[in-house]
């Protein structure tokens, strides 16, 4: 991923972590992400929990496009599940997946 080569040895957002694991369809494994996007909160429910989040933020950043940087300021204003909820309200049910 672009981002990874070309900042070696510099501070990257989470964010850029996740989209990366998305990329590579695997669960994060980054501390700092899996806390950051609910995927430390989501293993206590069972790997399938992580799957489905997973699957949420790939619809998001992938699909519906939402950016990196968007989602990072969403979480630091602490609204990341209203932002979240918005995106998603307009796509029809049976196109939202599982």
């Amino acid at each position: 991923m672009h981002t990874f080569r070309c900042r070696p040895g510099q501070s990257i957002k989470t964010a850029y972590h996740l989209l990366r694991a998305i990329a590579q369809d695997e669960i994060p494994t980054d501390q700092e992400t899996r806390r950051d996007y609910g995927f430390t909160r989501a293993a206590a429910l069972g790997w399938y929990a992580e799957c489905y989040l997973l699957g949420l933020y790939k619809g998001l950043l992938v699909i519906l496009r939402v950016s990196p940087d968007d989602l990072h300021r969403w979480r630091l204003e602490g609204r990341l599940v209203e932002h979240i909820k918005s995106v998603y309200e307009p796509v029809p049910p049976e196109c939202r997946g599982e």
